[in-house]
């Protein structure tokens, strides 16, 4: 197994999730919730969501997704004995 350093410890390769991965994945979430959010305040979505009387559940769950993606971003570069495991609970959190 090999072994490189990061923030000062020796780690070994796949103990932590690659910055450039979680970044990329971050932003796409957070563009998946910015389309949901646009979704839910124009259009046909937004009639339903009306009629159904659920906007205020979709602007909650967009707001969530959101927080998640901003999280998850930030946890980028992070490799720590925590943060992989502290990624997987956001990204199953959304």
């Amino acid at each position: 197994m090999e072994l490189r350093i990061a923030r000062g410890r020796r780690v070994a390769n796949g103990d932590c999730m690659s910055a450039a991965t979680l970044s990329r994945l971050a932003a796409v979430l957070a563009a998946l919730a910015i389309v949901l959010g646009a979704m839910g305040a124009h259009g046909k979505v937004h009639d339903a969501l009306v009629a159904r009387n659920s906007l205020g559940t979709w602007e909650t769950g967009v707001f969530y997704h959101l927080v998640h993606a901003v999280v998850l971003w930030s946890l980028a570069g992070r490799c720590g004995r925590r943060a992989p495991a502290t990624a997987w609970l956001f990204l199953a959190g959304i």
